[in-house]
């Protein structure tokens, strides 16, 4: 039924006096100094204050357009109601979602909370908080990298830092235990193009000499940190806070609870397993080793409770070894292990697993230039006796 206006009558609108303004219903009529009226709309929409300019009279707009403006943002709203989940009447804000998320990664123990907190707090919710979770758009999001990358000049590394946090959150929220927004609603992430960089990797020879190093270092157990880093392809942060309580010596498996892309088994080989196991005797003859303890206990006066870092350590071992610092962390552990696994012919999905990656295309970023495989393959394209010459290119006699 349509609304039976007392204010904005053609007579009130005709009479109107420039610079004054008629409102009733949402819509307001101001006349301006040349004489025209302009129509505009300042409603509420699913708890969304809206004000848009309509247009003025002398273009043809007149008050029934300002009430069919309003009813198509109803019927939008509407419409957008209708793919939220079956849990939920109205759609939660961004930051109403992230507050949801943050909490369910304390109850669960999410990995990486305190960095993806900062995430959030430094540009995530100043850009995203106010907006409806299930109406950020891949438009929105290409915007937000834009913002990032252009304007705070961030890099594009750090950029899809962001990003992976962004993502995280929108996959918690459409899991179908929380409900938070649909799947559909979830906007496509394209991560922001990255200059491939070079990876060190380590030859043979250079673990050999590592791994004497580390071996002949005043740390009891740095040799046991290497060799785990070059032999089991872990992360830095994962291996010092391995327990006991998670290492199957029978299986072989180290199992880590908080890894990076969520809980997983990691296969170690028969040396390590070996060295894992010496290690526990050692420590059990000093009364640790419980499974309660740390495979790598930490230093006097360390507020964790397992060895923080082996940054110090492994730099030190690296110099006695000959090799640049600037170059060789712990992370070229990983790198090198896992690259051994590709160039071995490792099949992608096993290799993923041994490295814990949550994609292949993760895993394909350690697949390096210098693969001698690739090497093999595009001799292929070489025929054995090329039916070109050098003669052929030979500038033809006088």
């Amino acid at each position: 039924m349509a609304n039976k206006y007392k204010t904005l009558t053609a007579k009130r609108l005709s009479e109107l006096s420039v610079g004054k303004t008629l409102m009733e219903s949402g819509i307001s009529a101001t006349k301006t100094r040349d004489g025209d009226v302009r129509f505009t709309v300042n409603v509420m929409v699913d708890g969304n204050r809206i004000h848009r300019t309509v247009g003025v009279q002398s273009e043809g707009v007149t008050r029934s357009d300002a009430e069919r403006l309003i009813e198509r943002l109803r019927t939008e709203a509407r419409e957008g109601r209708l793919k939220l989940t079956k849990k939920r009447k109205l759609a939660f804000s961004f930051a109403a979602v992230a507050a949801l998320y943050v909490a369910r990664m304390e109850e669960t123990g999410g990995a990486n909370l305190t960095r993806k907190k900062q995430h959030l707090k430094t540009h995530l919710l100043p850009w995203f908080g106010a907006m409806r979770s299930d109406a950020i758009t891949e438009a929105k999001v290409l915007a937000f990298v834009h913002h990032l990358t252009a304007k705070l000049k961030l890099s594009p590394k750090t950029a899809n830092r962001y990003l992976a946090t962004l993502s995280h959150i929108f996959s918690i929220a459409a899991d179908a235990k929380t409900g938070w927004i649909s799947k559909e609603a979830v906007p496509k992430i394209d991560w922001a193009p990255e200059p491939r960089s070079r990876r060190e990797i380590l030859s043979g020879d250079d673990q050999a000499r590592l791994l004497r190093a580390a071996y002949q270092d005043v740390d009891p157990q740095l040799y046991l940190f290497v060799l785990m880093g070059l032999q089991s392809t872990g992360r830095h942060g994962e291996m010092v806070a391995h327990k006991w309580v998670n290492f199957f010596s029978d299986q072989r498996r180290m199992h880590i609870p908080n890894a990076k892309a969520g809980p997983r088994s990691q296969p170690l080989t028969i040396e390590l397993t070996a060295a894992l196991i010496a290690e526990r005797d050692r420590q059990r003859l000093q009364g640790g080793g419980s499974d309660d303890d740390y495979v790598f206990r930490p230093g006097p006066g360390s507020k964790k409770p397992h060895r923080a870092s082996f940054a110090s350590a492994f730099k030190r071992a690296v110099i006695r070894a000959g090799l640049d610092p600037t170059l060789v962390t712990p992370h070229v552990m990983r790198h090198t292990s896992i690259t051994a696994l590709i160039t071995s012919n490792v099949p992608l999905p096993i290799a993923q697993k041994i490295s814990g990656h949550k994609t292949l295309k993760m895993l394909l970023h350690y697949h390096h230039d210098s693969d001698p495989n690739i090497d093999a393959a595009v001799d292929v394209l070489s025929p054995r006796k090329s039916a070109i010459t050098q003669d052929l290119h030979q500038a033809p006699a006088n």
